[in-house]
């Protein structure tokens, strides 16, 4: 991965930064230096931080070592393969688009995690996937945690659950959040994966009857469409049509849409917004009554 340093001086200078400004509580002044200068970045997560200051996503501000984003948008496809379940049609995608032998040692770490993760969830192939997976964690790292390794551990948890070996899975799953805590949270590229690895190790606890460390991973994960503002609007105008449904005297309807706005702004703390889903349930009498708008 080539590091635009030149963008990154450009895109600092059109927001007025200086360059101890962009690196305050990040890095050190002549860090953001040898980055303009020399194109050089200790880590990623000290990239990541940068480009979150800066407003842009990693990819906007670096090109795969063939200089093109090429190989970055084909694990783009991937993950979204991924995401929709697609997992044979994701590693099938994989073996045809990619050249193992080509790829530099964080695309390599990328393509071996995506390799075992969909051996595990198209084909079951549970020891073919742990091969992959291991191998994926001793490729060259860029940093101490990097978000990759994270998503690697807690593949491979999943992997020895699904093998009924709950203790290997345990301490997978839990060394996986615990360098979580060490790394940034939000980045640009990994926050749907995020989400997704709360939400397994929520249900991984739920399962062991855990309940009270289920709940906490569950409040982690949806804390964080609060801080990244995912669902920002949404609340919005998913009120905005339940109003406009029960003026048009489509009340069943409305309310199934307030009920929605009603959690969204739970989540995004839109108190303005809770306020007026109150006010409008006593006033129409809507069914929302069982809600505690109040908190």
């Amino acid at each position: 991965m080539i590091i635009l340093g030149d963008k990154i001086k450009m895109i600092r200078k059109e927001l007025n930064l200086s360059q101890k400004e962009l690196a305050k509580k990040i890095c050190t002044q002549v860090t953001i230096s040898k980055i303009e200068k020399h194109n050089r970045v200790p880590s990623i997560t000290i990239l990541s931080k940068i480009c979150a200051r800066l407003g842009v996503e990693i990819e906007h501000v670096c090109l795969s070592e063939n200089n093109s984003n090429n190989t970055y948008n084909k694990f783009k496809v991937i993950e979204n393969l991924c995401a929709t379940s697609n997992h044979i049609k994701a590693y099938r995608t994989l073996i045809s688009e990619f050249d193992e032998e080509n790829l530099s040692a964080f695309e390599l770490k990328e393509y071996l995690y995506y390799k075992g993760l969909t051996q595990l969830l198209g084909f079951n192939n549970k020891q073919e996937a742990l091969s992959n997976l291991n191998m994926a964690l001793l490729v060259n790292k860029y940093e101490q945690h990097s978000f990759m390794d994270v998503l690697v551990m807690h593949a491979i948890g999943i992997t020895y659950l699904s093998d009924k070996d709950s203790g290997k899975a345990i301490t997978y799953i839990e060394k996986s959040l615990e360098n979580i805590e060490k790394i940034d949270k939000v980045t640009a590229n990994y926050w749907n994966h995020l989400v997704k690895l709360y939400y397994n190790s929520a249900k991984f606890y739920s399962e062991l009857k855990e309940y009270k460390k289920a709940i906490e991973l569950c409040t982690k994960g949806i804390d964080l469409y609060g801080e990244s503002k995912k669902c920002f609007y949404l609340d919005m105008l998913m009120y905005e049509k339940g109003f406009n449904l029960l003026k048009n005297k489509q009340k069943k309807e409305a309310e199934k849409h307030y009920f929605i706005a009603a959690g969204l702004g739970f989540v995004n703390n839109n108190k303005q917004l809770l306020t007026i889903i109150r006010k409008d349930s006593l006033e129409y009498k809507l069914a929302l009554n069982y809600l505690d708008l109040k908190n």
